[in-house]
């Protein structure tokens, strides 16, 4: 959190802490990270989970995806930036 940085990369179910709390931990010390997310998880159909992405305006990849949908994912969220 001290450095700079464009992007974050994030899984919604990780060991210690989820992609939401993860979410709103970061996004409350460094507002303007919100637009810098990428998601994925395999869980499309969990209704916590997409209401949480419409909650944020999500970039979101579903598993599994290819690396053509990380790189299309990675220049939607450059163009949210501007």
């Amino acid at each position: 959190m001290k450095r700079p940085f464009d992007l974050i990369i994030c899984d919604m179910m990780m060991p210690r802490m989820g992609g939401e709390m993860f979410y709103w931990a970061v996004t409350r010390i460094r507002f303007a990270a919100r637009q810098r997310f990428i998601f994925f998880t395999g869980h499309k159909h969990r209704p916590a989970i997409g209401f949480f992405f419409r909650r944020v305006n999500a970039t979101v990849l579903y598993k599994p995806f290819k690396l053509a949908a990380l790189d299309s994912a990675i220049r939607e969220v450059f163009r949210k930036l501007g």
